[in-house]
């Protein structure tokens, strides 16, 4: 009788194992095991200077409508990521998940092979996919400094003008999701 007992005691929790073993293989990482079309790119700027949050809106949509981002991603389950820029150029990287945050590296025997130093570096976004859509979210603004965006859009103001308008905006409030579609199922 008490084996029983023992034995009703242990399905509540060998359901709750399954259960959270299951829902990790059904949601992650495999979500992200695809290839992916570029979309959209959203973006919310809430500097301290409205001003300067125009001038920021139309680079980065300057940014995403001329050069984007990847033109096409494709995530392999053996974490291989594969970025088409346009179409002559191809980066074939390795990447790992940490949570939320996907980094792409470049192995180091390849690393002194290559020049370009973008190459070189690690890349790092955070992630979440959604209605067939992945959403990379950029942590640090990619595009052209501050500085340089101002100088672009505000043309008819004086040095001192700019200097003071560089001075007195704060750019970490720039949030920029880029937005894949996803196109087929790899195997």
């Amino acid at each position: 009788m008490k084996k029983i007992h023992y034995l009703i005691a242990l399905i509540p929790l060998l359901l709750l194992a399954c259960s959270n073993d299951d829902n990790k293989a059904t949601t992650y990482p495999i979500a992200l095991w695809d290839i992916w079309n570029f979309n959209s790119v959203e973006y919310k700027i809430q500097t301290n200077n409205p001003t300067v949050d125009s001038y920021l809106a139309d680079e980065i949509q300057t940014y995403f409508s001329k050069e984007g981002f990847f033109k096409r991603l494709e995530l392999t389950n053996r974490y291989q990521f594969i970025a088409q820029i346009d179409d002559t150029q191809t980066y074939n990287r390795k990447y790992k998940l940490l949570g939320d945050e996907i980094t792409v590296y470049l192995p180091e025997e390849e690393q002194e092979e290559e020049t370009d130093a973008f190459s070189k570096d690690p890349w790092t976004f955070n992630f979440f996919t959604q209605s067939s859509q992945l959403f990379m979210k950029l942590d640090t603004w990619e595009l052209s400094s501050l500085e340089t965006c101002i100088r672009n859009h505000a043309v008819d103001l004086s040095e001192e003008e700019i200097l003071k308008l560089i001075e007195t905006t704060r750019i970490e409030d720039i949030q920029v999701n880029v937005v894949y579609n996803q196109i087929e199922k790899t195997k």
